[in-house]
């Protein structure tokens, strides 16, 4: 072998071999992308992660339901794989077994709280929360459904119980955009829904005469419950039922 085809046969080599090597590279490349999504897709919750809901699981009574939504929140934020309400529930309940009885025993202390910064966060979503169970009552208890208007202002009044130090920033009058921005999130995060009630199909004439008659047979006997004004205007739509008069012959 001359000169020229050795040297032509070590470059055909060294060409493989670098090859093998940039592939090589490349793989230890992609496994270490893959490690780093893997653990930005693990939940890690940080000490004052924990530390956050489980005040919120205090100030709330020991009930999961703010502590849950605050680590759905975080998940999203941080795009960790879903987990279902019953996990949360659980991993809230552990975080609780796990915890330091001393400090638990101060941790939802509101005059002198042992992190500020992480009891003025968990207070944020409690509120939101009451808030919730406050209109939630209303609906269920009364059939009431508040307006924006008066949901902002129990927000307010609530927030003014706080000590100073700790009050969530104030959101705001229905003529802010901002407050409504916050409402409309509000809602969507807690699951309400404000619109307006359906209309049911029109009743028949044979329905309206049949009801016409009965509110006529209460009222003939004095138990009308209707102001005579809109009784008057009731009347006037639904034509009166004939009836006999006790001065007719039959």
């Amino acid at each position: 072998m001359d000169r020229l085809e050795e040297l032509l046969s070590h470059q055909e080599a060294l060409d493989k071999s670098v090859a093998e090597n940039q592939k090589e590279i490349k793989r230890e490349k992609q496994k270490a992308r893959d490690q780093t999504r893997s653990a930005r897709q693990k939940w890690q919750l940080t000490d004052w992660l924990k530390k956050v809901t489980m005040i919120i699981y205090m100030l709330a009574a020991f009930r999961a339901a703010p502590a849950i939504k605050f680590l759905e929140l975080t998940a999203r934020k941080r795009k960790w794989p879903e987990k279902s309400t019953e996990e949360l529930q659980l991993l809230v309940e552990h975080l609780f077994l796990a915890a330091d009885v001393a400090w638990l025993a101060h941790a939802d202390s509101l005059d002198e709280p042992e992190d500020p910064a992480a009891t003025k966060e968990a207070i944020k979503h409690v509120e939101e929360w009451r808030v919730f169970e406050h209109v939630k009552d209303l609906n269920q208890r009364l059939g009431l459904a508040p307006s924006t208007e008066q949901v902002l202002l129990k927000l307010e009044e609530n927030r003014l119980k706080i000590p100073l130090p700790l009050q969530p920033v104030p959101r705001g009058a229905t003529a802010e955009v901002k407050a409504r921005m916050w409402a409309r999130r509000w809602r969507r995060r807690w699951g309400a829904r404000h619109g307006r009630l359906g209309l049911l199909d029109d009743i028949t004439l044979a329905e309206k005469r049949n009801k016409a008659v009965l509110l006529y047979e209460v009222d003939s006997f004095g138990f009308g419950c209707l102001r005579p004004r809109i009784r008057d205007r009731f009347w006037a739509q639904i034509p009166r039922p004939k009836m006999a008069s006790f001065f007719e012959s039959p």
